[in-house]
């Protein structure tokens, strides 16, 4: 006998109250879903520095036609600062070849013969040589070890002069062709490859203040997004609770009692039961409780129950020595579980 010919209720009413719970319980799954896909492919939108946020106007009322989505391209950009950096080291050795051509150059075009000129003291006042032979070789290499930066360049030729001025009296004709080259490459450089630099580097820390900011506004919707899912879940999930219960309830108020045998019968089944289901019974009878007292004895009224409590006593025990019943075949049956029939 099943629970809805014990209780006198249509079995229409309880196949509608399950399938507007199963439903219940689908849309939920749907939503669910829909958010963590969502928040996956947020998560991977970052991962690619890839950062595209609507118009905060957009389904304002407004015309969204013109208006598109701002894009950060973290990759786009440092593409392009690769390619402008380029052309920078382009222009770094135009002016470095032009210096090396220079009638005054031939001093620095190579390393200081330290040993073949007898300058012993060379290395106490130079910490770092440098020569104009040096750099391009480092400005043309491709193995790597080349300049990242054209700012690179620019100290190591500043440096070579300045090795020159240092080592050498204000008076000598080194330390005056290595001022006069030096002067020369200053002039050219603020010409040529400084302002460039200038307004590049303004527009990098631009673009990267507003990448920030967006990257701000992205978590703090993100943030907003999972505390409203967060609400409209538990809101759902308590919605629920309240149809099943109220579906439950309206079961389970039209059982008829039961009789003094079946009470019995009942009261010797649930003393059998281990502790761990005992404390789900005491829940039952008194759904004020914590479940933690009287679990090592049922002393329970099964008189003063009603007929509600003592059925959802007794489809609970059933639940239990079926499933206890259910696990002994499976562990009897020689190739596993037993098929369904």
């Amino acid at each position: 006998m099943v629970l809805h010919q014990l209780c006198g209720v249509s079995l229409d009413t309880v196949l509608f109250g399950t399938i507007e719970c199963h439903g219940f319980f689908e849309q939920l799954q749907r939503e669910v879903l829909q958010a963590t896909r969502a928040h996956s492919i947020l998560k991977r939108t970052k991962q690619q520095g890839v950062i595209r946020l609507k118009d905060r106007d957009a389904g304002s009322g407004g015309s969204s036609v013109n208006k598109k989505p701002r894009l950060f391209d973290a990759a786009r950009i440092e593409a392009v600062k690769r390619k402008k950096m380029s052309d920078h080291m382009r222009l770094g050795g135009n002016i470095l070849r032009q210096l090396m051509q220079h009638r005054w150059a031939w001093p620095f075009l190579q390393p200081v013969d330290v040993e073949g000129l007898q300058l012993h003291d060379y290395h106490k006042i130079v910490r770092r040589p440098m020569d104009l032979g040096t750099i391009r070789s480092r400005l043309e290499a491709k193995d790597g070890t080349g300049y990242r930066h054209v700012r690179e360049l620019c100290e190591d030729v500043r440096l070579v002069f300045r090795n020159a001025m240092l080592y050498n009296e204000s008076w000598t004709e080194v330390h005056v062709m290595a001022k006069a080259l030096l002067q020369k490459f200053e002039d050219r450089w603020k010409v040529a490859v400084e302002p460039r630099l200038i307004e590049e580097e303004k527009l990098y820390e631009d673009q990267q203040e507003g990448y920030l900011s967006n990257i701000a506004e992205l978590r703090s919707q993100e943030e907003q997004a999972a505390e409203q899912l967060s609400k409209d879940v538990l809101s759902q999930l308590s919605d629920m609770e309240n149809k099943l219960n109220s579906f439950l309830m309206q079961v389970l108020s039209k059982c008829r009692s039961m009789r003094v045998k079946e009470k019995k019968e009942l009261y010797s089944r649930l003393r059998e039961l281990p502790p761990a289901s005992l404390s789900r019974v005491v829940e039952l009878v008194s759904p004020e409780s914590d479940g933690e007292a009287a679990v090592d004895d049922i002393s329970v009224d099964l008189e003063a129950l009603d007929p509600s409590t003592l059925w959802r006593l007794h489809f609970f025990e059933k639940m239990l020595k079926d499933n206890a019943q259910e696990q002994v075949e499976a562990k009897s049956q020689p190739n596993g579980p037993r098929e369904a029939v």
